[in-house]
């Protein structure tokens, strides 16, 4: 009887242990996350690197495009995506025809990020110079706003430039085709063209005139279906953001430059004039209604602003990490 017990026992703790090891492999949660290729968005990369997604239970499933403008047309309008990264200025072109948009958190802010790279054999020597050329640009942009503001500031009529709209992946081909004498973007693509256009090439730049803030954006159905996945998201990005902090700035850019596909230099530069923070400042709110009156004044959006507060998905970072939250609602 003894012996019974004694077998009885083993298979009660050889159930038990399986037991726990079904319990250890319960399959993680499944998100399609959409990232906009951008160097705003190093959060992500470093997330992903060190695979903070999992350590939360997430099932990261990964959709890159050229910009947040493209991640949210093609990715989370769709439906083919059901998160994405993209800068703020997408977000307050589509307020009105996608009020459907939530913002979680903003990721990063960053300054000196965009560039406007010209053709000297084009007649682009110096900023003026930009009055009466064609300037490709991805309309509705952060790259476009920029644009409109370095054009301001320099005191150029942007009436006197043709702007042509472009994907962000053309500009090269599109300033050597000579269509244009000039694009707006950023990295990867100012590098690029300095590097195939050598001596051809001038680059102009304007720090603090335009600061950018990178977003983590869903829609209103997913966020009030998942909030335990966007609460899972926030933890691991501000996982990503305490790494960024505690490591070397070297390894940080060392890490993300091999999938942003952008050169250390220009990249460590822009890393230096970014502030990597997971967060919802009122400032944001303020930001997107500048640029909505940037828009209504140019005619490509009714002139009442919208109500963006809607648009602000604040619980789970509250709940998270709420001293992070000053959007008041």
């Amino acid at each position: 009887m003894s012996k019974f017990y004694s077998m009885l026992g083993m298979v009660i703790f050889i159930s038990l242990i399986l037991g726990c090891g079904k319990t250890e492999l319960l399959p993680l949660q499944r998100v399609k996350l959409g990232i906009a290729n951008q160097p705003s968005g190093i959060l992500m990369y470093v997330a992903l690197n060190q695979k903070l997604f999992e350590k939360y239970g997430l099932d990261v499933e990964i959709q890159t495009y050229p910009s947040g403008r493209r991640a949210l047309d093609e990715g989370l309008f769709t439906g083919q995506v059901d998160v994405v990264t993209s800068t703020e200025m997408p977000v307050a072109f589509s307020a009105n025809t996608h009020p459907e948009l939530r913002i979680v958190a903003a990721l990063s802010s960053s300054n000196d990020i965009n560039r406007i790279c010209a053709r000297r054999d084009l007649g682009v020597q110096r900023v003026t110079d930009l009055a009466n050329k064609a300037v490709a640009v991805q309309l509705n942009s952060a790259t476009h706003y920029f644009l409109s503001q370095f054009l301001q500031a320099q005191g150029i009529d942007e009436k006197t430039v043709q702007l042509v709209d472009v994907k962000v992946e053309d500009f090269i081909s599109t300033l050597e085709s000579e269509k244009v004498a000039a694009f707006s973007g950023r990295e990867p693509y100012i590098s690029l063209c300095q590097k195939q256009l050598g001596e051809k090439s001038i680059v102009f730049a304007m720090n603090r005139l335009y600061e950018q803030r990178e977003l983590l954006i869903t829609t209103s159905k997913f966020s009030a279906e998942n909030s335990a996945v966007i609460s899972a998201l926030l933890k691991a990005l501000l996982d990503a953001e305490h790494y960024v902090k505690s490591s070397p700035k070297g390894k940080i850019v060392a890490l993300a430059a091999e999938p942003l596909k952008i050169p250390f230099v220009p990249l460590m530069s822009i890393f230096e004039q970014s502030l990597m923070r997971v967060e919802l400042p009122q400032s944001l709110l303020l930001l997107l209604e500048d640029e909505y009156r940037w828009q209504a004044k140019r005619n490509t959006s009714p002139a009442k602003i919208p109500d963006f507060n809607h648009l602000f998905f604040v619980t789970p970072l509250k709940l998270i990490a709420p001293e992070r939250v000053t959007f008041i609602e």
